[in-house]
This record gives C-alpha cells, structure tokens and sequence, in this order.
C-alpha cells in the first residue's frame, strides 16, 4: 500500500530475504525499490496487481539472472547491513555523542 512513511523504512523482511541469497520481487517504492535496483537483487514494480502481475509476466519468468541475483543479495547484505557492521557504526554514534 502506497504510504509515504513505508517509503522512508526499509522492511526487516526485505534485509532478511537478502541474507537468505533470494532475488526479490517488490511492489514498493522508496528506500525498499532503491535497495533492491541498487543491489541488483531483483525486481521492482509500481504498487498494484496489474503491475505485480506484468512484472512476474514479462521479467521474472523471462530472465536467467536468478543466480546472479542471489549472490547481489547476499553481497548487498554483507556490505550495508552486516551485525558487525550495524554494530559498529552504533559504538560511533554513541562516542561522538559522549
């Protein structure tokens, strides 16, 4: 559903698919469709069935780049949202601020 405030979060369920290695189909906009064209994880498509469908239709059942998408996901994943990562831009906030 189309929401400006979805538009500014990125869904847990989308870094948890990333790390499982799976290409991604997103009916999103926002943070969600810039993560995944610039992770080269998948695809994304406008925020209706019609859409949705066309999408399945014309590039996910077309395409050969399922592999390739799996390993983008992971890699995205390791890049941007690793614990150890996450972790330790944390501790540098919190110094800065002490």
């Amino acid at each position: 559903k189309k929401n400006k405030l979805f538009d500014m979060t990125l869904p847990a369920k989308l870094q948890s698919y990333m790390v499982c290695n799976t290409p991604i189909i997103a009916a999103a906009g926002g943070e969600s469709a810039r993560v995944v064209k610039e992770a080269h994880c998948g695809f994304v498509c406008e925020q209706n069935a019609d859409e949705l469908a066309a999408c399945i239709r014309d590039k996910v059942l077309t395409t050969c780049d399922l592999a390739t998408m799996r390993i983008n996901a992971r890699r995205y994943f390791d890049d941007y949202f690793s614990m150890n990562l996450i972790i330790g831009e944390l501790e540098d906030m919190m110094k800065d601020n002490c």
